[in-house]
């Protein structure tokens, strides 16, 4: 695909993770894309998926914060789901979007998708809970046990408010006994209670309507693109565990077995670097990218933002860190001066390259792809610019 200009060796600059994958110029798929606001990151990212488009690619954005998105799906045949309050749309994060794949069992998938309810349900909560702490080995197995149950009655679709109902009020097993590691209800209730206090801020107030209830929309894997807006949460401090919601949701669709080639938009991805078990959900779906057939692209504003991720600790850095050495291509737009020595580190980038950063002009971009660098200028069509106009600089125009 065409991006724009090389600055460098001159002429035009094509990049495709996949191609470039497939040759073995790219030990993976996954892109980081950092920049300040106003750079190019948002330009560059729907460039490369609506062209992707016409190569036969889709894409998805699963959290698109400024209603961005929208157009641009609407533009090559996509869609775009609407929630939040005066939304048109709800999301079921436990639910399935899909039907089983012919390349799963019923057994396999089976267990697939419970695994998916459990990881999302234990990250959400533990950044839900009092000051984001992790969950008790008895609480999580309290809530383990909470969604089992509930699976038991609806193992079709599953509602947020049933798992918090459940762990308010938990109740023995069919078989009539108390749940393994529990030797007594009583015990089980005790470790219940805060954690179904902290899921409920899903399922109450101005979230109570958006993630908890039956899926109003359908997820149609033959479109070009597929986005979630969540605009309407702008401003709500829990938008980032709607972000991961509705993130799970849509990768949960990608499991199908199909292995096509996709990209998986992260935008305003430095929104969940707040929580350690949300920086690990990522950096799972970065280790089976290419298993899945996605290129994974995560979008956010520094790469200060990766050292102070989580709670600020080794282990949450090292988590943010990975996320940059399990990308083979990183595109770095203009970054402010405290966020060079970061980006010189992480990067492995000389002092020459690393003194470009700052002074990079609007849709400038140092492009590390796999061992090669080079110095890009985007650039778009005018059709491309009235489709993905957003409150992001202009860049340089190319040809109609």
């Amino acid at each position: 695909m065409v991006i724009g200009q090389n600055l460098l060796g001159g002429g035009v600059f094509s990049f495709d993770p996949f191609s470039a994958y497939e040759a073995g110029v790219l030990d993976d798929p996954n892109i980081i894309c950092s920049g300040k606001v106003g750079s190019g990151k948002s330009t560059l990212n729907k460039a490369l998926t609506t062209r992707g488009a016409a190569f036969g690619y889709r894409a998805y954005c699963p959290a698109d914060v400024k209603g961005e998105w929208t157009a641009p799906a609407r533009a090559v045949g996509g869609a775009a789901f609407e929630i939040g309050p005066g939304g048109a749309d709800r999301i079921n994060v436990l639910g399935t979007p899909i039907q089983r794949p012919a390349s799963f069992s019923e057994e396999d998938w089976e267990e697939t998708t419970r695994n998916r309810r459990a990881m999302l349900l234990e990250a959400i909560t533990e950044r839900l809970m009092p000051e984001g702490r992790e969950l008790t080995p008895m609480e999580s197995s309290a809530l383990l046990y909470a969604l089992t149950q509930v699976l038991r009655r609806d193992a079709q679709e599953p509602v947020l408010g049933d798992v918090v109902h459940e762990l308010f009020n938990p109740q023995k097993d069919e078989r009539d006994r108390v749940p393994e590691g529990f030797t007594r209800m009583t015990e089980v209730r005790d470790h219940s209670q805060e954690v179904g206090h902290a899921l409920a801020k899903l399922t109450q107030g101005a979230l109570g309507g958006v993630l908890n209830g039956k899926s109003t929309v359908q997820f149609d894997p033959s479109l070009p693109m597929l986005t979630i807006d969540v605009s309407r949460l702008d401003g709500n401090r829990l938008l980032d565990v709607v972000m991961t919601c509705t993130s799970s949701w849509m990768e949960s669709a990608l499991q199908d077995g199909t292995h096509r080639r996709r990209f998986m938009v992260y935008d305003e991805g430095w929104r969940i670097f707040t929580q350690h078990s949300l920086l690990a959900r990522l950096q799972h779906n970065w280790k089976i990218a290419r298993g899945w057939g996605i290129s994974n692209v995560l979008v956010f504003h520094s790469f200060g933002d990766l050292e102070t991720a989580g709670d600020g600790g080794q282990a949450a850095r090292a988590l943010a860190h990975n996320l940059v050495s399990d990308s083979s291509t990183v595109i770095s737009f203009r970054q402010s001066g405290r966020a060079v020595g970061p980006a010189q580190e992480m990067l492995d980038l000389t002092d020459t390259a690393a003194g470009l950063l700052t002074d990079l002009r609007k849709g400038q971009a140092l492009w590390r792809i796999g061992r090669r660098q080079s110095l890009v200028q985007v650039t778009r069509t005018a059709r491309e610019a009235a489709i993905f106009d957003t409150d992001e600089a202009m860049v340089k125009h190319g040809a109609a």
